[in-house]
């Protein structure tokens, strides 16, 4: 058949348009999609939540292997990455594994962003520390929203310490202490703290935490809120009221870390507790809910009279401290015990 060469000179061009591969969106390729898809998830991944105000601030300081801190005898062992001269702290919150807590399954972590939000204070070691070259330390700041920072009182000042394990304490001495401003009326509490105590020679009742108030030029102390050690034992006071276990038990035993706890609710049963167990149980009037000024870490400022001191400060390490307004349920306590004792290399009965 006869065809005008202009027609088929035409169609020839369209032909070539139409089958240009530049015309047309190529097809998806399932590797790049999936590669994308891969880096998608690993950008989501790397976006870490904000911790709330309990875990806050936390950034790594760079370890320094030619200056490691200078370990008292009977302490954690040190290691050389110890921060100095700089604020300490470690990215993320810890994570913890161990037994099943809260409901989750034994291979599920309890974390630090696992556990009640509304405590009053919140210190670690491994967290809002600030220490010189020295690695004397001048701050510790509270992981919660109100921000306390306890300061020493004195020239003298705890230490910051990295045991081998790469775990961060602060070492008193026995001499020195820190002081914290006024904090709010608080009754019903639940206290948790992670303490290695040495063998000092005043046993008597050296404090990890003491909230009170005293008079302007006077020793008398009210609204007392006390817990630390009397001898070996654990104790908890509320006014002039001594909780603690059958002396001789030596359940607060020197150069081990222990995990001390004390839940005190509105049923006014306040129940001491030494690594995750119950030692004993006892009716007693909770604190008067008060705001408090008179406040120390590892120190408590008790007189016998106006010149004695019945009371020495604390002679160990102190890793972590968790102070709630409340009676934690017991399956809150559970998960806070978990924490601290994977954290920090307790073992629990």
């Amino acid at each position: 058949m006869n065809r005008d060469p202009r027609v088929a000179a035409l169609a020839g061009t369209m032909l070539l348009v139409a089958c240009d591969p530049s015309r047309f969106r190529s097809a998806p390729d399932p590797d790049a999609m999936k590669d994308a898809s891969v880096e998608r998830a690993d950008a989501e991944s790397s976006r870490q939540p904000q911790l709330d105000a309990q875990t806050a601030e936390n950034t790594r300081a760079p370890s320094d292997p030619d200056a490691g801190p200078r370990g008292r005898a009977g302490g954690p062992a040190p290691s050389s990455d110890a921060g100095r001269g700089r604020d300490a702290g470690s990215a993320g919150a810890p994570a913890a594994g161990g037994a099943a807590v809260g409901g989750k399954d034994a291979s599920e972590p309890a974390a630090a962003d696992d556990l009640p939000r509304d405590a009053i204070l919140w210190f670690a070691a491994d967290r809002g520390v600030t220490a010189d070259d020295d690695d004397r330390v001048s701050a510790w700041k509270s992981q919660t929203s109100g921000g306390y920072v306890a300061v020493p009182p004195t020239d003298d000042t705890p230490e910051l310490t990295t045991d081998d394990a790469g775990r961060r304490w602060l070492d008193f001495d026995g001499a020195d202490a820190l002081s914290l401003p006024q904090l709010p009326p608080i009754a019903a509490l639940s206290l948790f703290a992670v303490a290695n105590a040495r063998e000092p020679e005043n046993w008597r009742c050296p404090s990890i935490l003491h909230l009170a108030n005293r008079a302007s030029g006077t020793v008398t102390q009210t609204e007392r809120i006390e817990f630390g050690r009397h001898m070996r034992e654990p104790l908890y006071q509320v006014e002039s009221v001594e909780i603690t276990v059958p002396s001789g038990s030596g359940q607060f035993s020197p150069v081990t870390p222990h995990l001390l706890g004390v839940v005190h609710g509105t049923d006014a049963n306040a129940r001491l507790r030494v690594d995750g167990k119950q030692l004993h149980a006892q009716m007693t009037e909770l604190p008067a809910s008060l705001p408090r000024s008179f406040n120390f870490i590892g120190d408590n400022q008790y007189y016998s009279d106006s010149t004695t001191r019945y009371c020495k400060p604390f002679d160990g390490q102190i890793a972590e401290i968790i102070l709630y307004p409340r009676g934690v349920s017991d399956e809150e306590r559970d998960r806070i015990e978990r924490y601290l004792a994977d954290k920090w290399g307790v073992a629990l009965k």
